[in-house]
């Protein structure tokens, strides 16, 4: 077995390995690594292997069954406004969900449909409902430069994951809507699927952990 020299590959093979169930999840290509890459790079066009495959596990994940957790009482705050949105949906066609529209306006964005990718949308709304401000920004990767960072994930924070590559202007951002493992973790967000949910994001992906401004002791390992 062989570590590749790039990084970013090394960071795609942990990707792979989370989401088909090799195991261990350690970056390394060996046979049961070599079948999954096989299968997931099937279609590929030969363009970016790199963005095809981010980009193909990010949208099996996307369709990936949705994790059901339940509330904890000192849960904080924001958390307990996101949970309340699980189940929210785009409207498929020319109208749109009024409740992702008022995610745009709570951002102070223009944005009036629900196709705009809202996954920041969502968080940013979340905060402004509970009296944070936000970036106020459509982009998951403004939320590197908010609130204070922390090294470790807690219930409730904001993460920040890479898409397509970690060093492109893409990426998704949620909230850690239940404890975290030391390979997943359960993001609660938005334009999941199409929808607010909470699904299994790998850790490998993670860019940051962000906390509210004075707020990062109110939350629960």
């Amino acid at each position: 077995m062989a570590r590749s020299k790039y990084p970013s590959l090394n960071r795609l093979l942990k990707e792979v390995q989370e989401i088909t169930g090799v195991s261990p999840v350690d970056g390394l290509i060996g046979p049961n690594t070599e079948r999954a890459l096989a299968e997931t790079v099937r279609h590929y066009d030969g363009n970016d292997i790199l963005g095809y495959l981010s980009d193909k596990l990010h949208r099996d994940l996307e369709h990936s069954p949705s994790l059901v957790v339940e509330p904890e009482k000192d849960d904080p705050s924001w958390l307990t406004v996101a949970r309340s949105y699980i189940g929210l949906e785009e409207i498929v066609g020319s109208k749109h969900n009024d409740e992702i529209l008022e995610f745009w306006k709570l951002c102070h964005l223009p944005f009036k449909d629900d196709e705009t990718p809202w996954c920041a949308g969502f968080v940013g709304g979340v905060l402004e409902k509970c009296g944070i401000i936000s970036t106020r920004s459509g982009m998951a990767r403004s939320y590197l430069k908010w609130g204070v960072k922390i090294e470790n994930p807690v219930v409730g924070c904001v993460v920040v994951f890479w898409r397509g590559h970690i060093n492109s202007p893409h990426g998704h951002v949620a909230f850690c809507g239940a404890p975290p493992t030391d390979t997943v973790i359960p993001a609660l967000g938005g334009n999941q699927g199409n929808k607010v949910c909470i699904k299994p994001y790998p850790r490998s992906r993670v860019l940051g952990f962000r906390m509210p401004v004075g707020m990062v002791d109110s939350v629960r390992n």
